[in-house]
C-alpha cells in the first residue's frame, strides 16, 4: 500500500479500547502493533477476541512470579538499522509486513487504518 491508501490517527485521540470492540463488531480486520507487550494488551483490556493479529513484545511470568518482557526482534543477531525504535522492535519493519498482508489478502477496496502516539509509530510513514 502507499502512504496515500493509508489513514494516520493518533491513539491519543481515541478511547483505544471501545475503539477497537465497536470496530470489531462492525466486522473489522484488526491488528495490534505495539511496543508495549502482550501480557498488557490481552489481559488488561480483554481484546484478544477481537484482534486477528498481535505484533508486540512477548512476555513471560517467570519462577519468581515476575513479569519478563522479551524483545520482539533479536537485535543481538541482527541490527535492522533504525535510528527512531527501540532496539527491541523496528515497527516500520512490521507495518511493512502488514502492508504486503493486507494488500495481498484478495479483499477489494480494504483500507488500512493505522493509528499511533509517538514518534517509533510514524517511522514508515
Amino acid at each position: 500500500m502507499r502512504k496515500g491508501q493509508m489513514t494516520l490517527l493518533c491513539a491519543a485521540q481515541l478511547n483505544f479500547a471501545s475503539a477497537i470492540k465497536s470496530a470489531h463488531a462492525f466486522g473489522c480486520d484488526l491488528r495490534v502493533l505495539s511496543a508495549a507487550n502482550e501480557f498488557f494488551i490481552l489481559k488488561h483490556h480483554g481484546l484478544m477476541d477481537c484482534l486477528s493479529e498481535i505484533n508486540t513484545n512477548p512476555c513471560i511470568i517467570d519462577e519468581q512470579g515476575r513479569l519478563r518482557i522479551l524483545p520482539y526482534h533479536d537485535f543481538h543477531s541482527s541490527s535492522y538499522g533504525c535510528t527512531i525504535c527501540p532496539s527491541s522492535m523496528c515497527k516500520g519493519l512490521i507495518l511493512e509486513k502488514i502492508q504486503v498482508s493486507v494488500a495481498t489478502d484478495g479483499k477489494k477496496h480494504k483500507q488500512l487504518i493505522y493509528v499511533g502516539d509517538g514518534a517509533p509509530d510514524f517511522v514508515q510513514v
